[in-house]
């Protein structure tokens, strides 16, 4: 009979410590939750912005001026690029002073065709845009009125490089739009919320805004901004702010 009363009390133990556990989980979960700094927070958004949504782009001036050829439209055909470049038809084009892009095709890295009119006398000029990160959808030029020998018809010279770098709209506007998934895929607490929002320099409304949830009112917002470049794949650049929030 003993043993079986020893036996009965180690089960009510059991029983007593399984239900101590589940009360300790239930009543106390909110502060057994992990407590993230708002640093912490507010890296891992800024981080993953300048990660994954910002680009660089190269952009190269080129001038050209007829010498022994009227003025009218051609497939015009640079005959070298930059040294060492390695450009590939879907990274590179050619746009004009109204930063509108123009028929363009590389021809195994080592000279660049385009279609545009020239007028004459004085110089004419172009941009040469490249990047890695960017894939430029442009048509194969197609004028049958060639401009290919730099001796007899035209001078030209490919200026020095500038690097442009960043935020992108493109990338920006197409962020994903399933905002739980975003959250796996940036590491971000799925317990966790956060916005952003870009502004324009003369706006007080967000020309961008990625807000799927709005803060309670009883929750601290932690904020931090900065100022960059928004770019556009025509090298267009507009100053504004990227505005995050994390509670």
């Amino acid at each position: 009979m003993k043993k079986g009363l020893d036996y009965v009390d180690w089960a009510m133990s059991v029983g007593i410590f399984i239900i101590y556990i589940i009360l300790l989980f239930t009543v106390f979960k909110p502060q057994l939750q992990k407590d993230y700094s708002e640093d912490f927070l507010l890296n891992i958004v800024e981080n993953n912005i300048k990660e994954n949504l910002y680009d660089n782009l190269e952009k190269y001036p080129l001038f050209i001026e007829l010498t022994g050829t009227p003025e009218g439209n051609y497939l015009i055909k640079i005959p070298d690029l930059p040294p060492n470049s390695k450009w590939q038809v879907e990274n590179t084009t050619v746009i004009n002073p109204n930063f509108e892009f123009l028929k363009t095709q590389v021809i195994e890295g080592i000279s660049i065709n385009f279609d545009s009119s020239l007028t004459s006398p004085g110089k004419n000029t172009f941009y040469i845009l490249h990047s890695n990160k960017i894939k430029f959808h442009t048509d194969i030029p197609s004028n049958p009125n060639l401009l290919n020998d730099p001796d007899t018809q035209f001078d030209y010279q490919i200026g020095v490089g500038e690097l442009i770098y960043g935020l992108s709209y493109n990338k920006t506007e197409s962020l994903e739009p399933d905002y739980e998934k975003l959250k796996e895929q940036w590491n971000f607490p799925s317990q966790r919320d956060f916005s952003i929002k870009v502004y324009n320099f003369s706006s007080i409304y967000p020309m961008i805004d990625y807000t799927h949830v709005n803060p309670p009112k009883e929750k601290n917002i932690y904020v931090r901004q900065w100022s960059t470049w928004l770019l556009n794949n025509n090298s267009i650049q507009t100053p504004v702010w990227i505005n995050i929030q994390v509670w």
